[in-house]
This record gives structure tokens, sequence and C-alpha cells, in this order.
């Protein structure tokens, strides 16, 4: 049934130089997933970019894409490529790239396109409502109206995020689940990336001469790395290479979000390496809310950095064997609603393509 195969065209606002950043990494489980239900797949990047999808021989890229400091990647050379690829029906998916949203609007009707991981909406009106900055609302405003756009155009939108494809009438399809196993025993706590002033009072509510509970804490900044020198129990790393097998060591993962959309890659990648995810409300976004009412006794979701220490202060105190329990009621919870979702049946579904 080769021959009613369709072509999935991406167009990816990411570098893909390097597997070793949440997006880039989801990607690339995303198209090595779905590749199988396709004819064929074209990945196209601005020029320079996509080597690490090149090295793989999974997919055709191409660094075609002109960014100009003006208008992004919105020019009539980018314009003129995407109608290149619309010789035969095919369907193009956006990928972590605002700065593409319009070029739909000057392209073909034929041709279905599926788009947003994250809304950009979203994102900007969280930045907005946490700093107050006329700029992040202007922003807020304006991607809603694309997406409104959109929707109620003739392309189909996908999201990620469970609220936001309510909120704009898309289809969810979340992240895919999958079964890291580490290389070694988990043990201790991993902090990715947070505010330093945030990580400066968490640190320091955590800190006790009586606390030997390992942190790693991925954080460049010197002061802070100065500071918490003398704890023998807190160690800071910088840039991680692989990221995945880097984490999958640590049996809880601490992630503190301040504003965000889509889903948190840090909180699929502690599912995935089976680690227990702790956050604060935002980390758990992509989520309906009845999953949020499931975990809310079980020490994952804080709904605030104080409450938050308080948890991590619990979990700190309790056996390995508590804390592998807890991994395996949060795996079970986010599971269930991922299955329910099921990425390849609806993929199928969703661009019309042959059994």
């Amino acid at each position: 049934m080769e021959e009613h195969k369709k072509t999935l065209v991406v167009v990816s606002g990411l570098e893909c130089n390097i597997l070793n950043e949440g997006h880039v990494i989801y990607l690339y489980k995303y198209l090595n997933k779905v590749l199988p239900i396709f004819k064929k797949i074209i990945v196209i990047v601005s020029e320079t970019n996509g080597s690490s999808l090149k090295k793989l021989n999974r997919f055709v890229v191409k660094d075609e894409l002109i960014e100009n400091k003006v208008t992004g990647l919105l020019n009539f050379h980018n314009i003129s490529i995407l109608k290149k690829y619309q010789k035969h029906q095919f369907i193009i998916h956006f990928w972590y790239a605002p700065k593409i949203h319009y070029l739909p609007f000057f392209l073909k009707k034929n041709t279905t396109y599926y788009t947003f991981p994250d809304s950009w909406s979203s994102y900007y009106s969280s930045k907005y409502q946490l700093t107050r900055k006329k700029q992040f609302y202007l922003k807020s405003k304006f991607y809603k109206y694309l997406e409104l756009a959109m929707s109620k155009h003739c392309y189909k939108t996908i999201y990620v995020s469970d609220a936001e494809a309510k909120e704009n009438k898309g289809f969810v399809i979340p992240p895919l689940l999958e079964n890291y196993t580490s290389k070694s025993e988990k043990n201790g706590i991993l902090i990715g990336r947070m505010n330093n002033h945030l990580l400066d009072n968490l640190l320091s509510a955590l800190t006790s001469r009586d606390n030997e509970f390992p942190i790693t804490v991925i954080n460049e900044d010197s002061t802070l790395r100065l500071r918490y020198k003398k704890f023998k129990n807190i160690k800071f790393e910088g840039w991680v290479e692989d990221y995945e097998n880097f984490s999958s060591k640590f049996l809880i993962h601490l992630i503190y979000d301040e504003w965000a959309s889509g889903m948190s890659t840090k909180l699929m990648n502690a599912i995935n390496t089976n680690s227990l995810a702790v956050g604060n409300e935002a980390v758990f976004r992509g989520f309906p809310n009845v999953i949020y009412q499931r975990m809310d006794d079980n020490l994952f979701i804080s709904q605030n950095l104080e409450s938050l220490i308080l948890n991590v202060r619990i979990l700190i105190q309790s056996d390995n064997q508590t804390i592998m329990n807890l991994i395996r009621i949060q795996k079970e919870h986010l599971k269930s609603y991922i299955d329910n979702h099921n990425s390849i049946s609806k993929l199928k579904e969703l661009y019309i393509i042959s059994p």
C-alpha cells in the first residue's frame, strides 16, 4: 500500500544541529515514530541547520530557508521554497517555529497544514502575567489572532497540550512515552534550568549540615557555584551533552517553570527515564485538570516555591522504595491519559493514511 502513503513536510524553526536539546530530541523521536506511516519525510530548516538529522539517514533534510532580522522566515524566497513542494498533495507540519506561522496563508488551499506543538499566544500570555510587560501582551494577542485564523481556515491544528487544543479547537496528540532504562542505580535530585533567584532560594532552603541527599544542578552561574561550594552534597554541572542518559541516573527531577506553553519536555524526559517529576503547576500544564486532581496528594505538584520546598523535604527523608512507588503511581496516571490518545492511530486518522 506504499502508493497510498503521503509525504510529510516538516518546517522546523529549530537548528537541529545537535541532538542534545529537549525540543530537538522530541522532534527526532516524533519523526522517527511516524516515519513508517508516510511515504517520505522531508525536513526543511534554515541554512546551515539540520546536520544532526542528516547524519541519521532517516529523513530528507533541506537547509533551504533564509532568515533575516526583520521578518524572520517570512520572505518571498521561503514562500517559493514551500510552494515548490506542493507539486503533489502533501502535509506541512510546522514545528516549534513561531516566526513562520504566517506562511500557510501564502500557500495553496489544497494542502493540509498541521501546526503548533506550542501555543505561542499562551506562552506570551503567561510571560505577560508574570512580568506585566506590554510587549508580551501584544505578542500574545498577535499569535492568538493567527491561531484562531488558522483554526477557522482549512488547516487542521495539532497541539500536545489538552487545554490549548480545546481553546483553539484543534486536535490533541500528546508526546510519545518511551521507557529509557538507566545504566546505573538511581540516586539524588536533578535540578534543571531555573531562574537564578528562585534557584538560590530553593537551594538555601534545602541545604543543611545534616542533609546529605545528593543534589545536582545544571547551572553555570559562578556566584551560585561559589556560594554553595562548601556543601558536599551539591554538585554543579554545565552543558550536558547526552541529557537523556545523564538525567536517567537521578531518582527525582525537580522542575520549575515560570511561564510556558505546550508540554514540558523536561517532564516527559523524567517520565521516559522512570524518574519522579516534581514541580509547580506550570510543569504539568499539558495534561487535563482531572490528571492534576488525581496527583495532588502524591507530592508531585506544588502551587508555589514554598510548597515545592516542603514537598521536596518530605521526599528526601523518604526511602528509595517509597519514591520508586511514587514514580510508578505518577507514570500510571500520565500513561493512562497518553494511551487514550494513541499518537500513531490519531496521526493516521488526521493524515488520512491508508492502513
